[in-house]
């Protein structure tokens, strides 16, 4: 069997968004939509202060929660591990939103560019109009893996058949490759190195890994908890272990409860109704010289 995961390595990330800006190139989301982004996290008070970069996104779970509550069988888990979308079967309810405890899924109900209304002459070429109305998220860029195999190259290991956020990494924080195998890039990370994934007590059985330090026989139950051991960080002498606990806790596990998440929704909120008021006006403008025609006839 075969299983696609992805690991970060947190004493690598520098917080460069190079990942971020990858992914929105090969996939050409949307602006206000990020399969892949980087959380900055500070740790500690001043002056014993220290900061991490956390890479998020869709977790490709065993268990997925987004894939229980959908009500049309839009989304699916591949039997590689990958959950995918089916844009043609998916009917905007977003329950897989609500569901999600990662907070990696979007939903965008009107095109949006990079600059207002009018597209670069890119964004239409490039544009995937399935997306409107439907959930969407990362895919693991599943075309580049379906191609790579297809072509007899090797995931994580080809650039060709990998995922672009993994092949732009500036500082080698992010890999890719078949936990299944022992041999594997991803494999060999996870045995080296003491390592945890978000919210395993949700038991969702997520395939992003986060690696903070090598493992050098630490507790055994730390390893069985999934909560990250204590190790000095080779940055400055800060404990990774502290990042891995503020990356447990980051995400809410109910996504409508996290503030970033309420953000959002205000600014959605608040983007629909200028939107609307746009078009009552446009309608009143072409009222008013339809009027003004009739009168003149």
């Amino acid at each position: 069997m075969t299983r696609w995961v992805m690991v970060a390595d947190l004493q690598r990330c520098v917080g460069c968004q190079t990942c971020t800006a990858a992914c929105k190139q090969a996939n050409a989301t949307s602006p206000s939509v990020q399969w892949r982004r980087v959380l900055d996290i500070e740790a500690g008070s001043y002056p014993n202060v220290s900061r991490s970069f956390v890479p998020v996104g869709c977790q490709h779970c065993q268990d997925p929660p987004c894939m229980h509550v959908c009500p049309s069988t839009a989304t699916r888990r591949r039997a590689d591990g990958i959950v995918t979308i089916d844009y043609d079967l998916c009917i905007g309810c977003a329950y897989c939103d609500v569901a999600c405890p990662y907070q990696a899924r979007f939903k965008l109900d009107a095109p949006s560019f990079a600059y207002g209304r009018a597209a670069l002459q890119s964004e239409i070429v490039r544009q995937d109009g399935r997306r409107i109305g439907v959930a969407q998220k990362c895919t693991f860029c599943s075309d580049r893996i379906d191609f790579g195999l297809a072509n007899g190259m090797i995931p994580g290991v080809d650039p060709r058949a990998t995922p672009a956020c993994v092949n732009a990494c500036i500082a080698d924080a992010l890999h890719f490759g078949d936990i299944d195998n022992p041999n594997s890039n991803v494999s060999r990370l996870l045995r080296e190195q003491k390592h945890f994934r978000m919210h395993e007590k949700l038991g969702t059985e997520p395939g992003f890994y986060y690696v903070y330090g090598q493992d050098e026989g630490g507790s055994e139950g730390d390893q069985a908890s999934g909560q990250p051991a204590q190790k000095q960080d080779r940055r400055g002498g800060h404990d990774a272990g502290a990042h891995a606990e503020q990356a447990h806790g980051l995400l809410a596990p109910v996504r409508g409860e996290h503030p970033r998440h309420q953000t959002e929704q205000r600014e959605q909120r608040r983007d629909l109704h200028e939107r609307r008021r746009g078009e009552d006006r446009s309608r009143e403008s072409d009222a008013t010289l339809r009027r003004e025609h009739g009168g003149h006839q």
